[in-house]
Parts: C-alpha cells; structure tokens; sequence
C-alpha cells in the first residue's frame, strides 16, 4: 500500500506514489506551517536570494554572519538527522559525521557549540507522534523545540540521507501508524468478515 500525496511543491520522493500506486486512505497532506500552525511560506536561508544592502558594513555584517557554521536539525519519521550548513554549503552524510577526532574534515573543524548540539544526531524522538508531522524542522539552539511542521526535504538535500524509495516507505508507514482508529476498525472489519 502507498500514500498519496497532496502538496503545491514537489519534494525528491514524490515520483514514486505513480510508480507504486496511491491508496486515498493514506493521503500524506503536505503544507508547510509553523508549530503554532500559521501557514509558513519557508524557505531556508542558505536558499533565499542575497538581499539589498543600504551600505558596505551591513553586506559585511551579513557575509560574516552567512560565513558561520550552522547546525541544521530536522526530526524525520521518528528520528532526529544533523545537517551542518556552512556559507551555503550542505555537509551531511557518514563521511561528514563518522569521525570526530578529525581535525579538518567533518564536524570536529566545527565550533564546540555546533559539535555538541550534533550529538542528538540519528537518536529516536517522539517529536514527529506528537506533533502528528513525519517532518519537522527545529528550531535553533538547545532545546528540541519544532519551528516548521513539513518543509521540503530536497531544500536541505536529504536524499543524501534517505534514498528516495526508503523516505517514500518510512513516510507511508507514519501515516499507517497514525490513522484515525475508525479507519483502522474497517480495515479489520474487512479482514475477519473475509472482504
């Protein structure tokens, strides 16, 4: 059984609910919000394009801004990934994070902040049940807090991650587990009656 899905932007899984079939009781409807959920029209900052500048010292304080390393965390179907952002540049991958004690490779040539912020990378998380989102970007610092309830997953190249086949299947079996129990009491309705 496949979702479909329902969503104005197309992310890097999508071509597989025609190649796999959709079933409507398993409808993945994904519009990017806000936790508290006002509609957010997100996009990254790493995307967005260069904006005006009134003058040199504030480009400067921009570039220099855009220059640091960022730690970019999104909670995925059950599971927290790491995604290190630096002027643009997306670094993810087990090259990227395999080994700590490199010294200019990975994340140990990042600030101390940002490497002991990725320790929460791949643990288990709640996070996506209770919010009732397969994909949540969080907020920055500490805590484990959501900001943007299904952003699009390409903008962060998360088929890096996640092949394009195991997100379609992870994702599916979020919106399985979830169901609404009357649905669910139909499937099983159907079962023991033999239909």
């Amino acid at each position: 059984m496949a979702m479909k899905i329902v969503s104005e932007f197309k992310d890097y899984y999508d071509h597989l609910q025609w190649e796999r079939g959709s079933d409507p009781k398993v409808t993945y409807e994904r519009v990017p919000r806000f936790a508290d959920g006002e509609p957010a029209n997100f996009v990254p900052e790493f995307l967005r394009p260069r904006p005006y500048f009134g003058t040199r010292k504030e480009a400067d304080v921009y570039w220099e801004r855009r220059k640091k390393p960022n730690l970019i965390v999104l909670a995925v179907c059950g599971r927290l990934y790491c995604i290190a952002e630096e002027g643009g540049t997306l670094k993810h991958g087990p090259r990227f994070w395999s080994d700590p004690k490199a010294d200019s490779v990975g994340i140990a040539a990042f600030p101390a902040s940002i490497r002991a912020r990725s320790t929460v990378h791949l643990r288990q998380t709640d996070l996506n049940d209770r919010h009732r989102s397969p994909v949540i970007l969080l907020k920055d610092g500490w805590g484990l807090e959501p900001d943007v309830l299904d952003p699009c997953l390409a903008n962060f190249k998360f088929d890096k991650v996640l092949p394009p086949e195991a997100m379609f299947m992870a994702l599916t079996d979020f919106f399985l587990k979830h169901r609404p129990s009357s649905v669910m009491m139909d499937a099983s309705a159907n079962v023991i009656m033999g239909r």
